[in-house]
C-alpha cells in the first residue's frame, strides 16, 4: 500500500489528555493549512486542536478488525534498565474494542476510538462490553485461520512476536536520549541502582497485514479495577474479571521480578568461562577493563540481573535482550548508529565535547559499545538449549558445555514458568476472596485461557 494512501490522515490528541477527549482526525491538506497559517490568522476548523500542546500521529485507515470493529491492545511492560535496555512484556493483555462497527470512512468516535471511557458511555454498559483478553483474541484469529486458511494473524505467538518487535524498537530508539538526560541529572556520576524499575502501559494497534504499531506509551497506566469498591456479591454492573485479573496478575508478577532473590553468579561464571577466549578478543574491546583483564563491572552487573530476572520472570517474556529477535534488534541498533552520525554529532562515538555549543551539556552515546554488548549477550545465549541430556523429565532450560560435559540450569521455559506463577499465587492468599480470585488465575477461566509456548 503506498505511503501516501496509508498515512493520508492524521490523528491529533491533546498531549496531556485522557478518556478519549479532544481527539480529532485531520487530513494532510488540512494539517498543512493549519500549520502554515500561524496562530494569529488561524483558519476556522484548526482551533479545536491547534491552540494546545498536541500529539500528531499518522492515522491507520486500514486496521485489522474483529467482527467489524476496531481493537487495540493495552500491554504491560516492565523496564528494569534503560542504559542498556532490559525490557519485559507481560503476555496477557487487555484488548479494547470500539463500540461501533468501522469502515475506512468512519469519523465518529464510537467507530474510530477504542477508549473504554467512550465505549462505556456510548453503550451505557460496563467495561466488560468493550474489552477482552489477548488470549481470547489470538484464539479467535487462530481458529479462523485453521477453518478458512485466511487471516493476517495465525497464532498467539505471531501476535506476541509482532508486539515485541514494535515495542522493543521504540524503546531502544530512546536509549541515546536517556543517556543525555541522565548525564545532565547526574553530572557524570553513576546512575545505576538496584531494584529500580518502571511499569509501562503501551497501546498497540494492528494493521490489516497483522503488523503492530505503537499508539502511545503510558508512564503511569491506570490500574483501577472494574470491581473496585463493589460491595455486592455479584460485583459492579458490567465489571470484568478478565480486565481486573490481567492488571492484578501483571502487577503481582512485576513485583516478583523486581524483588525476587535468585543466585545466578555460578551460572554466569560458567557461561563466561565457556567463552573466555572470545570475550577477550578485539570484538568486545569496549566492554573490557584496561589491559583486557575481564569485563567491566557494569557489564557483569547487567548480565547478572538479566539472568536473575529470567529465573523469576513468570508470565513476562523478554523483549530485550531476546535471542529470538537478535537479528531484528541488531539491524535496528545499526540503523540508529547510522542515523546518529548524520543527525546529531553530539552522540557520535568518540566525539566527547562535540556539539555542546548553545545546547548545554551533551552526553556521548557509544553505539559501538552498545552493539558489542548486544553481540555478547547473543553469543552467551546461543549455547543455551532446551533439553538437558541428564534429566529430560525436567523442563528447565539448560546450557550444554562441550568441554565440561555438564549442563547448567539457567531458567525455566516460558510456558512452564508462567503456569507455575499462576498456580503459585494461590498459596499467598489471605482470605476466602483471595482464594477465589487467585484460584481463577490458576484455572485460567478468565485470563491465560491457553498458555502457549514462546521463543526467547
Amino acid at each position: 500500500m503506498p505511503a501516501s494512501t496509508l498515512w493520508a490522515h492524521w490523528i491529533a490528541k491533546p498531549a496531556r489528555g485522557s478518556q478519549g477527549l479532544g481527539i480529532s482526525l485531520v487530513n494532510t491538506s488540512e494539517l498543512i493549512r493549519c500549520l502554515n497559517s500561524g496562530v494569529a490568522a488561524m483558519p476556522v476548523g484548526c482551533d479545536s486542536w491547534y491552540r494546545m500542546p498536541t500529539v500528531l500521529q499518522p492515522y491507520l485507515r486500514d486496521p485489522l478488525l474483529r467482527a467489524g470493529r476496531k481493537w487495540d491492545i493495552r500491554a504491560y511492560l516492565l523496564c528494569t534498565s534503560v542504559l542498556p535496555m532490559r525490557l519485559k512484556l507481560f503476555t496477557e493483555s487487555i484488548v479494547r474494542y470500539a463500540s461501533a462497527e468501522y469502515t475506512s470512512n468512519s469519523v465518529a468516535s464510537a467507530s474510530v476510538l477504542t477508549n473504554t471511557f467512550i465505549g462505556k458511555k456510548v453503550l451505557k454498559r460496563g467495561v466488560a462490553a468493550v474489552t477482552g483478553t489477548l488470549s481470547n483474541l489470538a484464539n479467535h484469529f487462530e481458529s479462523r485461520f485453521k477453518t478458512t486458511g485466511q487471516g493476517a494473524v495465525r497464532s498467539y505467538a505471531q501476535l506476541v512476536e509482532s508486539m515485541r518487535a514494535a515495542v522493543g524498537s521504540l524503546f531502544l530508539s530512546a536509549e541515546a536520549s536517556f543517556a543525555q538526560i541522565y548525564s545532565r541529572l547526574y553530572k557524570g556520576h553513576s546512575y545505576r541502582c538496584s531494584n529500580c524499575y518502571h511499569f509501562f502501559g503501551v497501546d498497540l494497534i494492528a494493521d490489516v497485514q497483522g503488523g503492530m504499531h505503537v499508539i502511545e506509551v503510558n508512564v503511569s497506566p491506570d490500574l483501577t479495577l472494574s470491581h473496585e469498591g463493589c460491595n455486592t456479591p455479584g460485583g459492579c454492573l458490567g465489571g470484568s474479571n478478565a480486565y481486573d485479573y490481567t492488571k492484578q496478575a501483571a502487577a503481582f508478577n512485576a513485583v516478583q521480578i523486581v524483588y525476587g532473590i535468585e543466585s545466578v553468579a555460578e551460572s554466569l561464571s560458567t557461561l563466561l568461562r565457556r567463552h573466555s577466549a572470545e570475550i577477550t578478543a578485539p570484538r568486545f574491546a569496549r566492554l573490557l577493563q584496561p589491559a583486557r583483564k575481564g569485563l567491566k563491572r557494569e557489564v557483569i552487573e547487567y548480565l547478572l540481573e538479566y539472568l536473575r530476572e529470567g529465573r523469576v520472570a513468570g508470565c513476562f517474556v523478554s523483549v530485550y535482550p531476546a535471542n529470538a529477535a537478535h537479528t531484528h534488534f541488531q539491524t535496528h541498533l545499526e540503523r540508529l548508529r547510522e542515523v546518529s552520525r548524520h543527525t546529531d554529532h553530539c552522540m557520535r562515538s568518540g566525539s566527547a565535547g562535540a556539539g555542546r555549543a548553545g545546547r548545554g551539556e551533551c552526553a556521548v552515546y557509544d553505539f559501538e559499545a552498545r552493539l558489542q554488548l548486544h553481540g555478547l549477550v547473543e553469543m552467551l545465549l546461543s549455547a543455551v538449549v532446551t533439553d538437558s541430556p541428564n534429566n529430560s523429565s525436567n523442563n528447565a532450560r539448560y546450557m550444554s558445555l562441550d568441554s565440561e560435559k555438564a549442563a547448567v540450569n539457567l531458567w525455566l521455559p516460558y510456558r512452564t514458568r508462567c503456569e507455575e506463577m499462576l498456580w503459585r499465587v494461590s498459596s499467598l492468599s489471605t482470605s476466602s476472596e483471595d482464594d477465589r480470585l487467585h484460584g481463577e488465575w490458576a484455572s485460567r477461566r478468565h485470563v491465560f485461557q491457553t498458555v502457549h509456548e514462546l521463543r526467547e
